[in-house]
């Protein structure tokens, strides 16, 4: 999504997660845009592709981000083989978020 706010593509094209809060989700990819380099560069209305430039770098900031991830994608995160814990420490160092949610 070559543009200089990628995040704003939230509100031209739907993504099943959004519901009908794009705002919301916007703001949100905005706030991870500015704290992680995190960029949408992918948007199927499915799921959702971020390049991130600067991970998460203590377990801290990670479980704090891991629960935003949650809240924002319960498809992603609340499955069985899928612990907030263990995505958490995953997300320190990671260069790509995807995030999944369908109807």
């Amino acid at each position: 999504l070559p543009m200089p706010d990628p995040w704003a593509t939230l509100a031209y094209l739907h993504w099943w997660g959004c519901g009908s809060e794009n705002e919301h989700y916007i703001a949100l990819g905005r706030s991870w845009q500015r704290r992680f380099g995190a960029e949408l560069v992918a948007h199927d209305g499915i799921v959702l592709e971020c390049r991130v430039s600067r991970s998460p770098t203590t377990l801290a900031e990670a479980w704090e981000l891991a629960c935003e991830h949650d809240l924002a994608s319960p498809g992603t995160l609340r499955r069985p083989d899928v612990a907030l814990r263990d995505y958490a420490r995953a997300l320190i160092g990671s260069e790509r978020w995807f995030f999944w949610e369908r109807p």
